[in-house]
């Protein structure tokens, strides 16, 4: 199984990434759209669910669990798009255990926070020990399934990993509830989370095993230290991105009351909708950008982010608070409706952030300016949550910290030139 690829699969493989690029970007983009939506839809039910039967300290507790594997899952994302783009860039047979090598460092990061894991639940106020090794083996989960998923990317094969991945969420939704009467409303999601998890990273696995694809990460030495560099520096600047999402949800257990904590928890869950919906945009657009070496597709995908996150936010502007008296059993007015315009704001900000992000890594440059931007904006929601204790004020500290990381990296220079590489490719397609 480790032996290089026959040529009659090479070719298999190469024949199904021409069908995928002859597809418009547009239609692709049209069907992960579907495809995060779907995962957006399940998140949010599963978190409802735990809010109903719980309450809304319980929810808050397994809310910030959840926030925890959100975050691994943009440091997955970082694993993915660097396999991706060493993928893009080789020009000859590689090895699957390399990949097994690229997933190593992050396999022992998630063994000794299940090590930890009794500390970590004193810390984080969650009072199960069994959830925080179970939110450990889902992160070990997600890691897992990037690596297959870059390659996959790399190969303008994103419809398939996308089916796979939307066969793992139905997975976890069919398993949540008998999974809750089990084993409770904090660790019962996470259970279920694993199992959907599992079953995902089988399948990808199985998709890009040697005798389906002729390329995984490079077989020089030299090549393989330059990926895990550049896993590490894009797995720092997703980090970055994430904790300036979900830093209110952190914020929120010491600044606000548990009533307020939950207020916020449902606002930013629902509202990171937006976030699951167009988070595989910059799939769409990425194998492109990183054989071309330059930002193409920056425009286009987000003006589509744009028209999904505008609807979705006047969607749950007006829903929002019907969703938190059904759940809650108290009254919501206007002040609720102003919660979720908050929170949807801030995170059509972070989904924007996120295409810019990956579609300039693809690339490879830039990376020191993004990062310094980022943890800028990111101290500056720090200091100013600090001294905040408004729900709608915490809620819009990711649209200050990441206006902020913006403005800084168009001074640097780096994004104004993706923004005109991203219109060269543009007028290049028009002629």
């Amino acid at each position: 199984m480790l032996q290089s690829v026959a040529v009659s699969d090479t070719t298999a493989v190469s024949s199904a990434a021409a069908i995928e690029s002859r597809r418009t970007p547009r239609s692709v983009a049209a069907f992960v759209i579907a495809s995060g939506a779907l995962t957006g839809a399940v998140n949010a039910f599963v978190n409802l669910l735990v809010a109903h039967q719980a309450g809304p300290d319980a929810f808050s507790r397994v809310s910030l669990l959840l926030q925890v594997i959100a975050i691994v899952g943009f440091l997955a994302t970082g694993l993915q798009y660097s396999v991706a783009r060493r993928v893009c860039a080789a020009h000859s047979g590689l090895r699957v255990r390399e990949a097994t090598r690229a997933l190593r460092p992050w396999i022992l990061a998630c063994v000794v926070v299940a090590a930890a894991s009794p500390l970590e639940a004193s810390a984080l106020r969650i009072g199960e020990t069994g959830a925080v090794a179970l939110t450990a083996a889902v992160m070990a989960t997600t890691f897992v399934v990037a690596a297959p998923a870059g390659i996959l990317v790399s190969q303008e094969r994103v419809r398939l990993l996308y089916w796979t991945l939307a066969f793992g969420t139905v997975v976890r939704l069919a398993a949540t509830l008998p999974l809750m009467m089990w084993f409770g409303a904090v660790v019962g999601p996470l259970a279920a989370t694993l199992l959907g998890n599992g079953t995902a990273a089988a399948a990808l696995v199985v998709a890009v095993l040697p005798r389906r694809t002729p390329t995984l990460l490079s077989r020089a030495a030299g090549d393989v230290r330059l990926g895990h560099a550049e896993t590490l520096t894009n797995a720092v600047l997703a980090a970055a991105l994430w904790l300036s999402w979900s830093l209110p949800l952190f914020l929120a257990r010491s600044r606000v009351s548990s009533g307020a904590a939950g207020d916020i928890a449902l606002a930013q869950t629902l509202a990171g909708g937006i976030i699951f919906v167009t988070a595989p945009v910059p799939s769409v657009f990425f194998a492109r950008a990183a054989r071309r070496g330059r930002a193409t597709g920056l425009g286009d995908g987000l003006r589509i982010i744009g028209v999904v996150s505008a609807v979705c936010a006047v969607a749950l502007t007006l829903m929002g608070p019907v969703v938190a008296r059904i759940i809650y059993g108290r009254e919501a007015g206007v002040a609720a409706a102003l919660v979720f315009l908050a929170a949807s704001v801030s995170a059509a900000a972070a989904a924007a952030w996120n295409l810019l992000l990956w579609i300039v890594r693809a690339t490879g440059h830039r990376a020191k300016a993004l990062l310094v931007s980022l943890l800028c904006g990111l101290v500056v929601e720090c200091v100013v949550g600090i001294w905040t204790s408004s729900r709608g004020a915490l809620l819009l500290l990711p649209l200050l910290g990441l206006g902020i990381a913006y403005v800084m990296a168009l001074r640097q220079g780096g994004i104004r030139q993706a923004w005109q590489e991203s219109q060269r490719s543009t007028d290049d397609e028009l002629t």
